[in-house]
């Protein structure tokens, strides 16, 4: 614990070594963009070439649920020789309770990370270039070439941990395609709606009025007994969501997709346009349904 104190409470060098040691490390990183550049050369770091670097920039304010997703990802990078995780800590002013944080973040994160303390000038640079924020995890995601592969993983980590390893928009978009939006979304609301994806249509329900969802409860059942739905051989499920933590946890999973197709900047497809419409009838209140088969929506909408 001492050893990293020291290191965030450490005083910069002297302007001459300061210069000597960027423009070493800017020697060391020539092939990588200068988005990379302006903040890899902050720290000292000496093995990063032909890596691809994950950015961790935090404070001490990660949750529990995030540290709990982090772990897998780390573990994952820890065996992957070719991925490296660089962990820049935020910490305005230490106190006691914030030194005892650390120490419990360091028994699960700090045996691979590591942590360094910038000047005002750095944070003020990453604050302005990737809108960090005290209280939300950013990890920036370079490719081997020194470019920003994904402006901050940490929303598909939230979707989909490990899973979606290395958090590339051809990982998403592969996710998406085998899994579709309900697959990668609502494994938490019933687990075994990754399996009856594959053969099966899903009903996802739910609402604020038990009434409709009662009612709806019993359409759906109807719909899943009739005769001709049987003899043509298509099998329907039935999922409503009614507790209010697993609700809240796909409502999360919805806002980190949403959030992840928009900040790579892609065109607005289908995807983005169904958690739009999903996210509108949370916001009004309204109850919602959505019917899924295989990868794709058949139909959406607010009730």
């Amino acid at each position: 614990m001492g050893k990293y104190e020291d290191k965030m409470q450490c005083k910069g060098p002297g302007e001459k070594i300061a210069r000597e040691t960027t423009l070493s490390i800017l020697k060391k990183l020539s092939s990588y963009s200068w988005d990379a550049k302006a903040v890899l050369t902050l720290v000292e770091i000496s093995s990063l070439e032909g890596k691809s670097v994950f950015l961790f920039i935090s404070g001490l304010h990660i949750s529990s649920d995030d540290i709990s997703s982090l772990e897998p990802f780390i573990d994952k990078t820890e065996k992957e020789e070719q991925y490296r995780i660089i962990w820049i800590l935020f910490v305005k002013q230490w106190t006691e309770d914030l030194k005892k944080k650390f120490k419990t973040l360091g028994s699960k994160m700090l045996y691979v990370a590591m942590d360094y303390s910038l000047p005002i000038s750095s944070q003020r640079y990453i604050n302005q270039k990737w809108n960090f924020k005290f209280n939300e995890p950013l990890i920036v995601a370079f490719n081997q070439q020194g470019k920003v592969e994904c402006k901050n993983v940490i929303h598909m980590i939230r979707v989909c941990r490990v899973e979606a390893f290395p958090f590339s928009r051809t990982r998403e978009e592969t996710l998406l395609k085998e899994k579709g939006l309900m697959g990668v979304t609502a494994t938490d609301v019933d687990s075994q709606i990754e399996n009856w994806i594959k053969e099966k249509y899903i009903f996802l329900y739910g609402g604020q009025d038990n009434e409709w969802i009662q009612n709806f409860t019993k359409s759906a059942k109807v719909l899943v007994n009739d005769p001709m739905i049987k003899e043509k051989g298509i099998s329907i499920e039935s999922v409503p969501i009614q507790d209010d933590n697993i609700l809240k946890r796909f409502w999360n999973k919805i806002k980190n997709l949403f959030t992840s197709r928009a900040q790579r900047e892609t065109k607005m497809d289908s995807v983005k346009l169904h958690i739009e419409k999903l996210i509108s009838y949370k916001k009004k209140k309204k109850e919602w349904a959505v019917l899924s088969q295989g990868s794709s929506f058949i139909v959406i909408s607010g009730v």
